[in-house]
């Protein structure tokens, strides 16, 4: 049975950041295997607040979407799922829940909740058999996420 529907990832490219860099550190998330070199992301341009440009990026997996979450739990650190428990509830929408890393610390190949503005978030999607609050919990400590 699928537990985990689809995983999202998005982050923003500011002016002044490499783009290419960018996406190789958000794909530091991704599994090895399923890496693409930026081939499956979707790129909208917009304005920020003082008019500078900007390049919203987005990764959606549907297949393999548990291979992704269970590679960011082998990578996370205990006090970084620690501090996911010790937060979820608010981090858990319906049958979402969200993640946010450093990018930072993604372009150093380090995999770290940060709750700082220059992030990269992180959406994972439950079926519907999962939208039970116990149920969700419980399939992340399968997983061994918290």
């Amino acid at each position: 049975m699928k537990e985990i529907s689809e995983v999202e990832i998005e982050t923003f490219v500011q002016a002044t950041e490499d783009e290419e860099k960018v996406v190789k550190a958000v794909e530091n998330i991704i599994p090895l295997e399923m890496r693409t070199n930026g081939k499956n992301l979707a790129r909208e341009s917009v304005r920020g607040v003082f008019h500078n440009p900007i390049t919203i990026i987005r990764l959606k997996y549907l297949q393999d979407a548990k291979k992704i979450v269970e590679f960011i739990a082998q990578n996370l650190s205990k006090s970084d799922k620690q501090y996911l428990l010790q937060t979820l509830n608010q981090r858990i929408d319906k049958n979402h829940f969200f993640l946010r890393f450093g990018k930072q610390e993604l372009s150093q190949g380090r995999i770290e909740i940060k709750e700082i503005r220059d992030v990269v978030k992180v959406r994972v999607s439950f079926t519907r058999n999962y939208s039970d609050l116990d149920k969700i919990i419980a399939l992340l400590q399968e997983v061994e996420l918290i």
